[in-house]
């Protein structure tokens, strides 16, 4: 195959010349891309010339973003297949093909042609990252755009625009906290809360009133059960809830293991780009790029997690959360039964937690753990599926006039149920 390559550092148009190669050895892990679309910036020609923060040597091949075509598959690939568009940031990609790691590499929709893919992951990424996570920019506001050419300086006008411009705030596919931070940041929405309708009926006329409405509401909500007086002890749950002599401890060897960077990967592989900040304000998708572009990264987090599942320890930080009101409904009266209290934590305490779940999702996969009647709980499983399930377990009950214990488990009032 056909690769430009870079015989000393110095001016890309003197020193770039056009080869010929073998082509790459898809390795496991790794796609075999067939390149249409390079993206080219003033980065590539800093990294020529080895002024560029990331030192490049003789033998560098230019080409950050790159779209193309997947022509084959490394083992153990899934979720992608040989004939799909893909786009990624990379390197080397001035060249007819390349490999890269498949669990960084993102499909390109239908009507996006390759030049118009390879030139989002720079240009469009940052100039998002800078004007809305970092700048906030709402409708309404100014911003002024320094060097407004070029890939980059394109992006912001482009966004920029369009956020400015915005008459009406359209619904976003994303979390119920996001929408929450949305209604925070955004006076004019419907949905801010200035005053609730307390219990006596009346309406909250100041801050004051509304904090100690709606933290009375959440105490009570969240209220720990008070403990038992001394010499009236809560009487033992039926034997049948925790005894069950077919379950093997053996098969959660595997549950408290050592984590590795895959695994993480692998965890984070369905997470969304946009999600909702943190307690921290930091975001799964920012945890998600953080690991899958920095391999340093992903080492402290390993380290971190591995520190953790040896000692048993969980970091305070984790243990945290901010209660935001979120109304339900903001056509209904802004009683406290139409505000949902919404927990933000720690994304990277919740990606902790999620590995376990998954890991503790396998396991019921795998194993007679759960009640059939529980398996809407386990990766595939349904609402509907719990109920029809409970449904059938309950007639079995009563056709046989049989003991069953039946167990709902719920927050008040925080989320509805089933």
């Amino acid at each position: 195959m056909r690769i430009w390559r870079l015989r000393e550092l110095g001016e890309p148009a003197e020193q770039l010349e056009l080869v010929e190669q073998d082509a790459p050895v898809v390795r496991e892990g790794e796609v075999l891309v067939d390149v249409e679309a390079v993206g080219l910036a003033f980065p590539d020609v800093l990294q020529c010339r080895g002024i560029y923060q990331v030192k490049t040597a003789p033998g560098f091949t230019p080409g950050g973003e790159l779209a193309g075509t997947i022509s084959a598959l490394g083992e153990g690939v899934t979720g992608l297949h040989v004939g799909q568009r893909v786009v990624f940031l990379g390197g080397g990609g001035l060249a007819e093909q390349v490999t890269h790691p498949a669990r960084a590499v993102f499909p390109v929709p239908d009507g996006v042609s390759a030049a118009q893919a390879a030139a989002i992951p720079i240009n469009y990424c940052t100039t998002l990252y800078a004007l809305h996570d970092r700048g906030r920019l709402q409708a309404g506001e100014s911003v002024l755009i320094t060097g407004a050419a070029g890939g980059t300086g394109t992006a912001a006008i482009q966004l920029a625009k369009r956020t400015l411009t915005k008459k009406t705030k359209h619904p976003i596919a994303t979390s119920s906290a996001a929408a929450v931070h949305r209604m925070l940041e955004n006076d004019s929405l419907p949905s801010q809360l200035y005053s609730v309708i307390a219990s006596d009926g009346a309406l909250t006329s100041s801050p004051e009133q509304l904090q100690e409405v709606m933290a009375s509401h959440f105490e009570t909500v969240f209220a720990v059960p008070p403990a038992a007086a001394a010499g009236h002890a809560h009487p033992a749950p039926p034997l049948c809830l925790f005894d069950k002599p077919g379950l093997d401890p053996a098969w959660y060897s595997g549950l408290m293991a050592l984590t590795s960077g895959d695994e993480l990967l692998q965890v984070l592989q369905g997470a969304p780009l946009l999600s909702a900040p943190g307690e921290d304000q930091v975001s799964t998708a920012v945890w998600k790029l953080a690991l899958t572009e920095s391999e340093r990264m992903c080492h402290y987090v390993v380290d971190l997690f591995n520190a953790c599942l040896r000692t048993s320890p969980f970091p305070t930080a984790w243990k945290t959360g901010v209660i935001l009101p979120f109304v339900k409904d903001a056509a209904k009266d802004r009683t406290m039964s139409n505000i949902c209290p919404i927990s933000l934590q720690s994304c990277l305490g919740k990606l902790f937690n999620k590995m376990l779940a998954h890991r503790l999702g396998s396991i019921c996969v795998r194993h007679p753990v759960l009640h059939p009647s529980q398996r809407g709980f386990i990766i595939g499983g349904t609402t509907i599926k719990c109920i029809d399930e409970l449904l059938d377990a309950w007639e079995w009950s009563r056709a046989g006039n049989r003991e069953l214990y039946t167990l709902f488990y719920d927050i008040k009032q925080a989320y509805d149920s089933v």
